[in-house]
């Protein structure tokens, strides 16, 4: 392995490590490849080759107006910019991950007063209203005009799956509540209310099970999905949503872990 400099007529330092016969590094502004042999070293621009003498007193060559020198460095010199590069990377990595977090928590907390109920087979000319009416007698919540901001149907997160069973299913509906406490209200009533069917809300045809949940975002939907299967893996007894939080808990005796991110996920032992 051969550690070499190559400087250009500005004074510019590129570092290339060279190994014998082996295209190693792209180096300098118009230097295309590099290689090295036992005894001599090549480097190939955009114009032409420079070729020059494995020498440790730096003999510099000119080629097209451009000069290009070459000196044995110091290995430790080599690997701290290395180093240093890398730390660089890992920094600029945590920054992304950290705004791809708050976008994320942004997007969730935009969501905290939708409900998303699922199952409910779609017809043309449906009353949405009036099915989230026939749903909210049936948990016993006392649902009024004014609680409803909007309802709508949307596309199912993963939707575009091959599976024929997935794209069987019909879109899920979303309902935004004006107010946080009378959506945590119904989705309360109704999770005391279970084995609810399409029947319940007055849907004709063969009854399917409908369910009621927080609208998670899709990276949320995930975490939960993969929050249950290593939970379940590990044997713990309570896994589930709160607020559009996910929360698991072992035993009766141990505390709830909230999990939030990916991270977490290795709380859960």
């Amino acid at each position: 392995m051969y550690l070499v400099a190559i400087k250009t007529k500005e004074g510019e330092e590129e570092l290339a490590a060279l190994s014998s016969g082996t295209v190693v590094i792209i180096i300098g502004q118009s230097v295309v490849l590099a290689y090295a042999s036992q005894s001599s070293w090549t480097v190939e621009t955009t114009q032409g080759l420079v070729k020059g003498s494995i020498a440790p007193d730096g003999d510099y060559y000119t080629f097209l107006g451009l000069k290009y020198g070459e000196s044995i460095i110091d290995k430790n010199r080599f690997m701290s910019q290395v180093e240093i590069h890398k730390q660089e990377l890992i920094i600029e990595s945590k920054t992304i991950q950290s705004l791809t977090e708050q976008l994320s928590i942004k997007d969730q907390q935009g969501r905290l007063n939708n409900l998303e109920i699922l199952g409910i087979p779609s017809k043309k000319g449906e009353n949405l209203i009036g099915i989230l009416k026939n749903i909210a007698t049936k948990v016993g919540f006392d649902l009024i005009p004014a609680d409803i901001d909007y309802i709508h149907r949307v596309r199912r997160f993963g939707s575009n799956s091959k599976s024929h069973v997935d794209n069987q299913l019909p879109p899920n509906i979303i309902v935004r509540f004006t107010q946080r406490k009378r959506k945590n209200d119904m989705l309360a009533a109704a999770r005391v209310r279970r084995g609810l069917t399409s029947a319940d809300a007055g849907v004709d045809g063969p009854p399917t099970s409908i369910f009621i949940n927080d609208h998670l975002t899709p990276q949320n939907k995930i975490l939960y999905r993969r929050t249950r299967e290593l939970g379940k893996e590990k044997g713990y007894k309570y896994i589930w949503i709160n607020n559009c939080q996910i929360f698991v808990r072992k035993s009766d005796t141990c505390k709830a872990v909230l999990i939030q991110n990916d991270s977490d996920l290795s709380k859960i032992k």
